[in-house]
């Protein structure tokens, strides 16, 4: 059985905490992304996976092997929100999703009542997401040399400057689904919460951070 001091050893600065995290979305303005800061309750980092060929025999006689023949990217990206009494999140992701295709909002005021639907070009209403997975701040931790790897959290009162561990940038994504919105009368005590998911083409990591190009509220 470990030690306490094997573990303590092993784990210098704590736990990767789930509650330290960032989203930057492209298609949204700096101040819906400070919103965001403080107001998007949860992300997740979607996973990867192989898809894969099974072959029988290739080396020994009747024993199976499974090769990758593609990377999987585990799209959508999603994260839930918690507007506030103006609707402001869900009315800048709505808008995102309308891109997409003339006729997404029918009725609208851009279109004369027009409910014919013709989807826009792919490259007019794709964005970048950046996800930054933070830390609270360690001295001792390695900084890559000319990279800013801090950022604060927040608009007017901006947070202590938290460490970046590491960034997450999506390619090509756009709004492909917003959840159902529940309204009842009974939940004078609740925020209203909804999901945004974003299907993306490939994501990458930034590894020792040296690709790191971060945004202008960072330090």
């Amino acid at each position: 059985m470990s030690s306490y001091e094997k573990a303590k050893s092993l784990m210098k600065t704590g736990p990767a905490r789930p509650t330290l995290y960032s989203v930057r979305i492209g298609g949204l303005d700096f101040s819906d992304n400070e919103y965001l800061d403080v107001f998007c309750s949860s992300v997740s980092i979607p996973g990867v996976s192989h898809s894969v060929l099974t072959t029988l025999g290739q080396e020994n006689l009747g024993v199976r092997n499974q090769i990758p023949e593609a990377i999987l990217f585990e799209s959508p990206l999603q994260i839930e929100v918690i507007d506030n009494s103006e609707f402001r999140m869900y009315t800048a992701f709505k808008n995102l999703f309308d891109r997409t295709g003339i006729g997404a909002n029918p009725g609208g005021p851009l279109i004369n009542n027009q409910r014919t639907q013709r989807m826009n070009y792919y490259d007019n209403y794709t964005f970048a997401v950046d996800l930054f997975k933070l830390a609270l701040p360690d001295p001792n931790r390695p900084k890559p040399p000319k990279i800013s790897s801090t950022i604060r959290l927040g608009g007017e009162s901006p947070s202590e400057p938290y460490d970046v561990v590491e960034r997450y940038h999506f390619d090509t994504c756009y709004v492909t689904s917003i959840s159902p919105i529940g309204l009842s009368s009974e939940a004078f005590d609740q925020y209203l919460r909804f999901r945004v998911a974003l299907n993306f083409e490939t994501y990458h990591t930034s590894g020792d951070l040296t690709s790191i190009i971060l945004p202008t509220i960072l330090l």
